[in-house]
């Protein structure tokens, strides 16, 4: 896959996506955004395929790990 697409979810997945803790205790986030609903799943579904988030139970989540990832790739990009 191009990594100008994966470049780009990470772009719109900083800038447009907020992580929010899970009520369930875990150390899992979900996720919200003002995007249009098509956008903001086709970046979580591009970062799910590059194990950058996980989708568990018709949703998408990520641990601090996983967040971590996404930053230090963010810094990569530039």
């Amino acid at each position: 896959m191009d990594n100008s697409r994966l470049y780009e979810a990470i772009f719109i997945f900083d800038e447009y996506c907020e992580p929010y803790k899970k009520q369930d205790n875990t150390n899992a986030y979900s996720f919200s955004s003002s995007l249009s609903e098509n956008i903001f799943n086709a970046t979580l579904r591009l970062l799910a395929a590059h194990n950058l988030i996980m989708y568990e139970d018709s949703g998408y989540y990520a641990t601090d790990e996983n967040l971590l990832k996404i930053k230090n790739l963010k810094f990569k990009m530039k």
